[in-house]
């Protein structure tokens, strides 16, 4: 897969993460993730479209935090580390991380997020 294509799924994918839209989340989700796709955190992992969805409701209820990208994306060979802060709307990150995704199969295959604060 291209380069530009590898980075933008990854870019996709913190976007995804903030998205409120249940119906618009969805729809992404299965546009970008594999159907067996994986998410590493440190105390949990999450697999398939339905742990996704509920991992993503879980860090969006009763907030109007956002991801954002802290720094650029680099790429090799299907695997894309980002930089990222998620805190409220125009407001002071309240948590700071790094995104880890393989791109193996045209979508995110696995993704590893690592937190740092």
């Amino acid at each position: 897969m291209a380069t530009n294509q590898t980075i933008n799924l990854a870019e996709a994918c913190l976007c995804v993460f903030s998205n409120r839209n249940e119906t618009d989340r969805i729809k992404i989700t299965h546009e970008i993730f594999s159907p067996d796709v994986t998410l590493y955190e440190s105390d949990r992992v999450t697999k398939g479209y339905e742990g996704l969805e509920g991992r993503m409701k879980e860090l969006i209820a009763g907030n109007d935090f956002e991801f954002k990208a802290a720094s650029e994306p680099v790429e090799n060979h299907g695997l894309v580390i980002i930089d990222w802060t998620f805190g409220p709307t125009g407001g002071d990150p309240v948590l700071k991380g790094t995104d880890i995704t393989l791109n193996e199969t045209g979508k995110i295959d696995k993704v590893w997020v690592n937190f740092s604060g």
